[in-house]
């Protein structure tokens, strides 16, 4: 083992050193998964491939079997796993197959999200491994395989050498990554943190989507459109490292914010991340059964950007309402003219003065009423704004398709009259009523 600076100690242990079962046995002591990490995913494949993995090196008799990095947190009354959960886990639901069953081999704290994946996990290892020789393969997996460990005197370090994919494992998503950083640099004592893990993990798996992933994605897309920079619809949350690089915040450097939060601030790592992410994401889940009013998503994510836009300035005032009809206009129109709904639609996202999310949005930016929002879009729809840059007859393609394409509720409220009112008349099913 080598002693790096600042408290960060970097060696090579076998899994039985590390599980206390050879060596010293406080060295690894009171290994623990701390509660703000993400539950266990790892699939039955993943399973699979790390014991086809062990068992091929066993058969090539490997004596020195690396499998990755751990990173581990010194906290007060535990070790810390940081980076190598989903690794270790599987680890120890194997030796506890072979060897202990009854045993644990560090403190699980174990997470609701997680019985799914542990159970049927457990299920495979018995399975793959019933009829193996079960002692054989327990003193390869203690002796032979080894990790390289990060052993760090502060949660700040740990962030320092965090390794941002699980080796063998699923790669951390954008959402996560950004939790874990932001919960590195949290300034709150131990139940405030807690507290923070709980409500966001009410926002992670309240529903089959994760809204903390959907609010960080849509929240990305309309800071984008507030920086003028081009963008696109879909999902940004699933690739690349764009979100990340977004929300990563500032340093604390004794700002005092005197303005309030809103979804293009500047964001101070920790703390205020948190308290950002839970304001948008209580707007959200109050806004997304609304803007699902079509069966295209790119329709629905487009409303559901600029209602959260028009929240995050005036609340859910009495104008809300008539700003939601107006901007169905629009999205009805879009739904009338394009036979197939693509990310980068181009009265969506890139038409100039007539890419409607930007029209909108300026308007909405430089409104300090909303009254006069609703005034003034509704100006547009009556006589500035020519739907497609075109005259509205050639735009307005196929009306009663664009309605079988609205869900049930919304046809309930939004008969055909209705929305040939609230656009004055440029939507019209019937052309001889014109």
């Amino acid at each position: 083992m080598c002693d790096v600076e600042n408290g960060l100690n970097v060696g090579v242990a076998s899994i039985g050193e590390i599980f206390g079962l050879l060596g010293d046995k406080q060295k690894f002591e009171n290994l623990t998964i701390p509660k703000y990490q993400r539950p266990y995913r790892w699939t039955t494949q993943n399973v699979n491939e790390l014991i086809d993995d062990i068992l091929e090196a066993m058969s090539s008799k490997k004596t020195n079997y690396l499998l990755g990095n751990i990173i581990l947190h010194k906290n007060e009354n535990s070790l810390d796993i940081v980076d190598g959960q989903q690794r270790l886990t599987t680890l120890a639901l194997i030796l506890g197959f072979l060897i202990k069953p009854n045993d644990k081999f560090f403190d699980f704290k174990k997470n609701p999200n997680s019985e799914n994946a542990l159970s049927k996990n457990s299920n495979s290892i018995k399975n793959k491994l019933e009829l193996s020789n079960k002692e054989e393969i327990a003193n390869f997996v203690k002796n032979n395989l080894f990790v390289t460990y990060f052993m760090v005197d502060t949660i700040d370090e740990a962030f320092d050498v965090f390794d941002t994919q699980n080796s063998r494992g699923k790669e951390l998503t954008q959402a996560e990554l950004l939790k874990n950083h932001h919960f590195l640099h949290l300034k709150a004592d131990e139940i405030i943190k807690q507290e923070i893990a709980k409500k966001y993990k009410y926002y992670q798996n309240k529903t089959t989507w994760s809204i903390v992933d959907s609010v960080l994605n849509d929240l990305y897309i309309a800071r984008g459109i507030h920086g003028g920079k081009n963008f696109k619809l879909g999902d940004y949350i699933s690739w690349g490292d764009e979100i990340f690089n977004e929300f990563i915040g500032i340093k604390d450097k004794g700002y005092e914010r005197i303005n309030e939060l809103k979804f293009n601030s500047n964001i101070i790592k920790g703390n205020e991340y948190f308290s950002y992410l839970f304001k948008y994401a209580q707007i959200y889940e109050i806004l997304a059964n609304k803007a699902n009013f079509s069966k295209k998503y790119y329709i629905n994510q487009s409303m559901l950007i600029l209602l959260l836009c028009y929240a995050d300035k005036f609340g859910i005032d009495k104008n809300f309402s008539d700003f939601f009809d107006l901007v169905f206009v629009y999205l009805f129109a879009t739904l009338s003219y394009y036979d197939k709904m693509q990310y980068n639609c181009k009265w969506l996202v890139n038409e100039g003065d007539y890419t409607i999310l930007s029209r909108i949005y300026k308007f909405i930016e430089s409104s300090d009423f909303s009254s006069l929002l609703i005034e003034r879009i509704q100006n547009d729809i009556r006589d500035v704004f020519k739907f497609g840059n075109g005259d509205n007859s050639d735009y307005i393609r196929h009306p009663d398709i664009a309605y079988e394409n609205l869900t049930e509720k919304t046809k309930d409220k939004m008969s055909k009259e209705f929305i040939e009112k609230i656009s004055f008349k440029n939507i019209i099913f019937n052309k001889d009523k014109k």
